[in-house]
C-alpha cells in the first residue's frame, strides 16, 4: 500500500474509450448522466466527469483539489494441495488493485456517478443506474448498467475494442523545481467504482472520497509531457484475453 499527498502526484481518470467521456446533463435538481464525444480534449467541460483516453496527460484535465491518494496493489491467491506434500502451494488467480482518492468536494459529479441516474436515451438498460462501470456500445456508446461481463463490454471503434470501466493515471511529480522531465506514471486500467462518501465539517473544507478497483494488472509508464499527452501502451485499450 502506498499513500501520496495531493502535492506529490498528478491524477487523471478517463474512460476506456479513445475519445468518448461521461458528463452531467441538466440542472442541479435534474442532473442525469450522459455520454458525450470529446471532440476537443484540450478544453475542460465544467459538467464533464471523465473524458476519453485522448485527454490522459493533458494539463486541462488533471483532477483538481486532490487531498490524498491511497494505492493498494495486491493479488487474490488460491491454495493448492499436492499429493505427497505437506506444504500448501499458492497460485495467483487475479490481480486486485484499488485506488482511493480524497479531494475537496466541488460539485455533485462523483455522487451522481456513483448513485445517480442515467438519461434514458444514453442508458444501456432502464436508465435507473449510475455510471460505476463506464461505457458500452449498445447501438451507440451508452452508460453501462454493469449487466454485461467485462469481456463483452466493447466500443464502437469497428474492431470491437474492450472498454469496460475507467483508467487511472497516477503520475509522480518530477523532483526538479522547474518541472522538467517526466514523472513515472502508475497506470491502472479497467477500474470500476466501488465506494463513495463525503464528509461535512464546519471547520474545514468538505471532502469526498471514492474508491476504484481493478482486477487487471497495472503497469508503470513514463509520461511524455512534451507532447502534452501519454502515448503507446498507456492509452492502448486492454486485450479481451486479459479480462
Amino acid at each position: 500500500m502506498a499513500y501520496f499527498t495531493g502535492r506529490d502526484v498528478s491524477l487523471w481518470i478517463t474512460t476506456e474509450h479513445p475519445d468518448d467521456g461521461i458528463r452531467l446533463d441538466g440542472t442541479a435538481q435534474t442532473n442525469q448522466l450522459i455520454t458525450y464525444p470529446d471532440a476537443d480534449a484540450g478544453t475542460n467541460d465544467p459538467n464533464a466527469i471523465f473524458t476519453g483516453l485522448d485527454a490522459a496527460g493533458l494539463a486541462a484535465w488533471v483532477m483538481p483539489n486532490i487531498t490524498g491518494i491511497d494505492v493498494a496493489i495486491g493479488a487474490q491467491d488460491e491454495d493448492i494441495s499436492f499429493m505427497g506434500l505437506r506444504n500448501v502451494g499458492k497460485i495467483e488467480v487475479k490481480k486486485d488493485t484499488s485506488v482511493t482518492v480524497t479531494k475537496k468536494k466541488d460539485g455533485v459529479h462523483f455522487a451522481m456517478l456513483f448513485q445517480g441516474q442515467t438519461k434514458a436515451n444514453n442508458s444501456n438498460g432502464d436508465g435507473k443506474h449510475g455510471g460505476r462501470y463506464g461505457l458500452i456500445n449498445d447501438s451507440g456508446m451508452k452508460v453501462s448498467d454493469g449487466t454485461t461481463d467485462p469481456k463483452s463490454t466493447t466500443d464502437d471503434q469497428g474492431t470491437a475494442k474492450q472498454c469496460f470501466g475507467y483508467r487511472v493515471f497516477v503520475e509522480l511529480k518530477p523532483e526538479s523545481s522547474a518541472g522538467a522531465g517526466d514523472g513515472e506514471v502508475l497506470v491502472i486500467p479497467n477500474c470500476h467504482f466501488m465506494e463513495y462518501g463525503h464528509t461535512v465539517s464546519n471547520e474545514t473544507a468538505n471532502e469526498e472520497t471514492f474508491t476504484l478497483t481493478s482486477q487487471v494488472k497495472p503497469f508503470i509508464y513514463n509520461g511524455h509531457k512534451a507532447s502534452s499527452k501519454y502515448a503507446g501502451v498507456a492509452v492502448t485499450q486492454t486485450d479481451v484475453a486479459l479480462l
